[in-house]
């Protein structure tokens, strides 16, 4: 597969991406300027980061280089594998069979090579949809998709040097720039989520699974917006997108009163004197039923605004579908599919952002954007793509250290080969029995365990929502 990068008169025409980018912007307007604010024009964190100081966040944060110098001195690569294409498909047949079949079955287009974007991704998605799988092709589908993700790493190295050498010569376009960034290995994830006492559930074949009904066009190519910097001087977010979801169209409201009771029924003076007592013992039991859920609901709203229900519940809806008619960006972008592209970490953006959690518009980094537009204009990049939601979270949000801290609501990503790039976002939506479940898109499912991403040898990261900043960034 040919990754070029061909500019003429500032326009990207086309840059091969990893499994994190289906494509680059080819248009990126605006002022490639990141607003800088004040000591004084700071806004205070809020609960969400429990008062602390920009001092105590990683040095990546704080030092976000803005010029194409200060990022050439930043830039760092990824561990490449020596295993060559033809080597993993003759280690892993099994694995590579159960694929095709999988992917017949749902009539998905991929194209069965490795250097096709697509494909990998699609890999990737099997390798999350662990429950559905015997133990015997578990183990064969982890290898393959570890190796694939090794893999991929040469190929996001090249497009690294790619994007170096152009800074070096003619300057980086703003969606350049972006793209560079967020191409580039974390360096500093923070705390790994260590797993809990409960044991993996018993598995699975794919006969018991139930497969997700808006499979047939199913295919991983992970979403790629870019981000927009400078967005505060007007610029729009880059990549091909209209605005269904400012948060002016997209707010979730003000939260009805979540104890509001009507008043108990009043007796009928007309009635025989024992019928009344029965009205009004009955009421009351319903009323201490009302009463035991209203308390429910609220301990699911945190103090930052984050309704963890609320998030939940959207996930539930949409889990096995896509809601293109909101979020219309990327089956736009994809040549108007229904459910074509790598849609994890979209998928959860609009869960987080159906829980109430704010869009952030501006700041004095590119990693302080998550919104998201339709076409003609585009989402951060953080909205639709794993690596960048993570280092967004990272100026955001706490990570859990213990699975034994995570609430539903709480969102979790994977790293599958451990190489520093986050391949996977899903969101937990049930608690039972010291087991952590989570619903996620790409591939589809609902309540999966999350015990097994660490039986599969995954790296799992873990925010805590309900630390997460939730301030107002236009």
């Amino acid at each position: 597969m040919k990754k070029k990068i061909l500019v003429t008169s500032g326009i990207v025409v086309a840059i091969a991406l990893s499994s994190s980018f289906l494509f680059a912007d080819a248009f990126f307007g605006g002022s490639d300027k990141v607003k800088k604010l004040t000591k004084s024009e700071q806004p205070a964190r809020d609960v969400a980061l429990d008062n602390e100081s920009p001092q105590d966040l990683p040095e990546e944060v704080t030092k976000d280089p803005q010029t194409d110098q200060e990022l050439i001195h930043s830039i760092s690569y990824y561990n490449e594998s020596k295993t060559k294409k033809e080597e993993i498909q003759s280690n892993n047949q099994a694995a590579i069979k159960k694929v095709k079949e999988k992917a017949a079955k749902e009539k998905a287009p991929v194209k069965p090579d490795l250097d096709n974007q697509q494909y990998r991704d699609y890999i990737k998605g099997m390798a999350t949809d662990l429950a559905s799988l015997s133990p015997t092709e578990r183990e064969q589908i982890i290898a393959l998709a570890k190796q694939v993700d090794a893999y991929e790493n040469k190929l996001k190295n090249q497009q690294i040097k790619q994007l170096v050498q152009k800074a070096k010569t003619k300057g980086l376009t703003p969606a350049e720039r972006n793209l560079l960034r967020d191409l580039l290995p974390t360096k500093d994830k923070g705390v790994k989520l260590q797993p809990g006492t409960a044991k993996p559930e018993p598995n699975t074949n794919d006969e018991q699974q139930q497969e997700s009904p808006a499979q047939d066009e199913h295919q991983n190519n992970q979403q790629t917006p870019e981000d927009q910097e400078g967005t505060s001087s007007g610029q729009e977010p880059s990549q091909n997108q209209e605005q269904p979801n400012t948060d002016a169209d997209q707010t979730t409201g003000d939260q009805p009163s979540a104890d509001q009771q009507g008043d108990l029924p009043s007796t009928d003076p007309d009635q025989p004197e024992e019928q009344p007592v029965q009205d009004e013992q009955q009421p009351a039991d319903q009323q201490q039923q009302e009463q035991n859920i209203v308390q429910a609901q609220e301990t699911m709203k945190e103090a930052n605004g984050y309704d963890r229900a609320k998030a939940r519940d959207y996930a539930y809806q949409w889990w096995d579908k896509r809601n293109n008619a909101q979020y219309s960006y990327y089956s736009k972008a994809n040549g108007d599919c229904y459910n074509c592209w790598y849609d994890c970490t979209n998928f959860v953006s609009q869960a987080m952002y159906a829980g109430g959690l704010k869009q952030w518009k501006s700041g004095p980094s590119y990693l302080y954007y998550w919104y998201y537009y339709n076409q003609p204009k585009k989402p951060s990049y953080s909205w639709g793509l794993a690596n960048s939601l993570f280092k967004h979270m990272k100026v955001r949000a706490k990570q859990a250290e213990n699975m034994s801290e995570l609430k539903v609501g709480d969102i979790v990503q994977g790293d599958l080969d451990n190489d520093g790039d986050i391949d996977h976002t899903a969101i937990v939506t049930k608690i039972e029995n010291g087991q952590v479940y989570v619903t996620q898109h790409t591939t589809d499912r609902k309540d999966h365990p999350l015990s097994l991403w660490f039986a599969a040898g995954y790296d799992v990261y873990a925010w805590k929502m309900g630390t997460a900043s939730n301030i107002t960034r236009n």
